[in-house]
């Protein structure tokens, strides 16, 4: 099988002026003396598929730190065809002082365009994505990540997304949780497909309240049941007088309405006869407040007259100012344009001495031409810029002119009262005093309908009313005695009937709370789903630890990675050297190339396998991993041997 990555161009990028390799075998493994750039064969290759590497944050900011001496950097890749009959897919992937650029051959579009269409093409299971190459270019990445970021690569790796009709299915098939699968589509039915291990979190918390309601109906139909005691009626009342007992109750009542709104009758017309005895006494202080100021204004006289010809002088000299500063404004707008313009000039003459701009004629500033130009061109932007202060001052002059015009016409045109009152004034008040004699006479003669209306009946009102309510009080008192005794006497086997149905949901739900727990489905279904991995990684673990180390994931209480010595089910997390990091990763990083089909790991940091046998089980597994068809580019010291084994080759940089 091709290696997935058959070339590699470094150029500027961090101490490689000009790096080539072609892979031409399935493992490569990278030398070199300390400094020489070894790891930044790997960055190379994870910056140019990502724009990113673990010199730079997830969106590539910081890339200007891999920039070499040369001040601009390139990283080519070539890979072999994944997908059918497509050919070759060459990227190139450049920074430089005005950023960063992405070209792939044969295709068009911006970065994030390229990105998506190459990521996708490159992995044979549905594409890739950054995270799962940053995963797979660092063999000690995955130890790096926090427990969140790890659980998210996972996640997105394996497809730890569940199904929602599955899960439903699942349900089913307990063998108390059929009645519940309604309730459950229901309750699932808005929410998205992907709904994984939240969908079944929040399932759990649905179970829980449903059974909480199921348990609370249990009590209180227990408590129900418990209740026996007998109910005393009083002397010669039975149940059968029930109905006899609604009909009085219900006639008192209807009395009782009676008698309420008789009394809200005779409680209006009193609040009536007080509202209006003050309305009256209201308006007759009106009535006289109202003729003593006719008495005290006196007889008309009339207002002072403006002087409209002085308002009229203003507003000529206002408008002969306004038209003059326009034109100020105008000339001031158009210098002000033609000053920017030159100043741009100058700017762009001074910012490239080399060429002149304004003049490409003249090739340099210190040139006689370029610099008669310069100097010309400064004190034009000197004088144009005196002027607009000339200009300024002449617009702020006539602005005080004409708000100074403004104020001595508010004074012109302000109204002047007249010393007396006015023929308006004095109309107006007499006919309020018409109005407010209309009003007394109107409301003075309800007043009197009201005093003769009131009768000396509706004062028994407040007498009657109490002890007609003594007497419903009885009545409902003892209707909820008759209703009582009918309890204890019949519904016993309703209720009995109704507790044994609630107390099996209670237990259904029970059961189903424990089904949607840790140990029930999401056990089930993410050991499922991770088994394959787990198992992959720990084929690897055997061969290149010597069967010291194996994998295990856990999901309680939440998605997590745990090394544990071989044989201890799991359950002895092991704190890594960096040897042993180096080591374990890479079993990941294999589990994880298989998953999501993109065949390239690079192990860095190989220097720290310092005993021969470490080095020994590496190597073991180096080849194993090679026979899967995952190409390898290891990154270590150590010279290159004499005799190269078969399949491997030496790339020897820094040299």
């Amino acid at each position: 099988m091709p290696n997935l990555l058959t070339r590699l161009l470094l150029e500027g990028f961090t101490s490689h002026e000009h790096t080539e390799i072609t892979f031409t075998e399935p493992i490569t493994v990278i030398t070199g003396p300390e400094g020489a750039g070894k790891s930044s064969v790997g960055h190379g290759i994870e910056w140019g598929l990502t724009g990113a590497s673990r010199s730079t944050d997830a969106g590539g900011h910081g890339y200007e730190s891999l920039i070499g001496p040369t001040g601009a950097m390139k990283v080519g890749l070539e890979f072999s065809t994944q997908h059918g009959s497509h050919g070759p897919l060459q990227v190139l992937r450049s920074a430089g002082p005005k950023g960063t650029d992405l070209a792939v051959a044969g295709w068009k579009g911006g970065i994030k365009i390229l990105e998506g269409k190459m990521l996708e093409r490159l992995g044979t299971n549905g594409g890739v994505t950054k995270d799962q190459i940053h995963a797979l270019m660092s063999s000690v990445r995955f130890f790096s990540l926090s427990t969140n970021d790890q659980k998210r690569l996972l996640v997105d790796s394996l497809g730890l997304d569940f199904d929602l009709a599955g899960l439903i299915e699942l349900m089913r098939d307990h063998p108390k949780a059929s009645e519940f699968v309604l309730t459950l589509q229901d309750f699932a039915g808005g929410l998205d497909d992907q709904t994984g291990v939240r969908l079944l979190t929040a399932l759990e918390k649905a179970a829980r309240e449903e059974r909480t309601g199921a348990n609370r109906e249990v009590d209180t139909l227990t408590k129900q049941l418990e209740d026996k005691a007998k109910v005393d009626l009083p002397e010669g009342v039975t149940v059968k007088d029930k109905a006899m007992a609604e009909s009085q109750l219900r006639g008192l009542r209807t009395e009782r309405d009676k008698l309420l709104r008789e009394q809200t009758q005779a409680s209006a017309q009193v609040a009536n006869r007080q509202r209006l005895e003050k309305e009256i006494a209201t308006l007759g202080k009106r009535h006289d407040t109202t003729k003593a100021e006719l008495t005290r204004l006196g007889p008309v006289k009339e207002a002072p007259k403006q002087d409209v010809s002085a308002v009229g002088e203003v507003d000529s000299e206002v408008r002969d100012l306004t038209s003059q500063r326009r034109g100020y404004e105008k000339q001031f707008a158009d210098l002000n344009a033609r000053c920017e313009v030159n100043e741009g000039a100058l700017k762009r003459f001074e910012e490239s001495p080399g060429q002149c701009v304004v003049l490409p004629t003249l090739k340099c500033a210190a040139s006689k031409e370029g610099s008669a130009h310069l100097t010309g061109l400064r004190t034009t932007i000197s004088t144009q810029q005196a002027e607009l202060k000339v200009l300024e001052a002449k617009i702020e002059e006539i602005t005080g002119t004409i708000e100074s015009l403004a104020e001595r016409r508010a004074k012109l045109t302000k109204p002047v009262k007249a010393e007396g009152p006015t023929q308006g004034e004095i109309d107006l008040l007499n006919a309020n005093l018409t109005t407010l004699g209309s009003e007394i006479d109107t409301k003075s003669a309800a007043l009197s309908a009201i005093i003769k209306s009131q009768s000396a009946a509706s004062k028994g009102l407040a007498e009657k009313i109490p002890a007609l309510d003594e007497r419903i009080e009885k009545g409902e008192a003892l209707i909820a005695l008759i209703v009582r005794a009918e309890a204890t006497q019949e519904g016993q086997d309703e209720k009995t009937q109704a507790l044994a149905e609630a107390t099996e949901r209670a237990e259904t739900l029970d059961a189903l709370v424990a089904e949607l727990g840790p140990k029930g489905v999401v056990s089930r279904l993410v050991q499922e789903r991770l088994g394959g991995f787990v198992e992959t990684a720990n084929r690897t673990a055997q061969t290149i630890t010597g069967g010291e180390y194996e994998l295990s994931l856990i999901h309680e209480p939440d998605l997590a990675v745990l090394v544990t010595r071989a044989g201890s089910d799991g359950r002895l997390p092991v704190s890594l050297s960096d040897s042993e990091q180096i080591r374990m990763g890479a079993a990941i990083q294999v589990a994880l190339a298989e998953r999501i089909g993109f065949p390239l790991v690079v192990i860095d940091r190989v220097e720290t396998l310092v005993t021969d046998e470490a080095k020994g089980n590496f190597g073991a597994a180096m080849i194993e991993i090679a026979a899967k068809g995952i190409q390898v580019i290891a990154i270590g010291t150590g010279k290159v041997p004499d005799e190269t084994p078969e399949g491997v080759q030496y790339v020897e940089v820094g040299a």
